[in-house]
């Protein structure tokens, strides 16, 4: 029961940290008189911005969290739930599409923040107790 909580907090503390507006940096390069070399735009995860220009990974990430979050919730409240295997996949989904996100868009004008970097380790956190709870047969 602690891991499960402790799972929520995880989670809890990871949407958090994806609804700040300096979740993401985007960089947008020179404008045509060439005033600007590049200007940083800090977004939240939530934001349709990165969305707009064609990386849908951060997105995926917030609101997979949130849904992770309600099924934790739900477990934790409900012990007879089962839905560890659709738990597992999610989070899995999660743990690897912002790092994904990183690696095909950094050069497309992505930047790789503190706060992305928590992020990601908070779901792998929470995926690995999953996994554990899973082994254990507490789940």
């Amino acid at each position: 029961m602690i891991k499960q909580i402790f799972s929520a907090v995880c989670m809890a503390v990871s949407i958090f940290l994806m609804a700040l507006p300096n979740g993401l940096e985007m960089h947008f390069m020179a404008d045509p008189d060439g005033d600007i070399l590049y200007h940083i735009v800090h977004v939240s995860h939530f934001s349709h911005l990165p969305l707009g220009y064609g990386n849908w990974f951060p997105t995926v990430t917030a609101w997979l969290s949130v849904t992770v979050l309600v099924i934790l919730i739900v477990r934790i409240i409900n012990r007879n739930n089962n839905t560890s295997r659709i738990l597992l996949i999610l989070l899995v989904i999660c743990a690897i599409s912002l790092p994904l996100s990183w690696l095909l868009f950094i050069r497309g004008g992505y930047g790789i923040t503190l706060i992305g970097i928590f992020i990601s380790f908070l779901n792998i956190v929470t995926l690995a107790l999953q996994i554990k709870l899973k082994r254990l047969g507490a789940v």
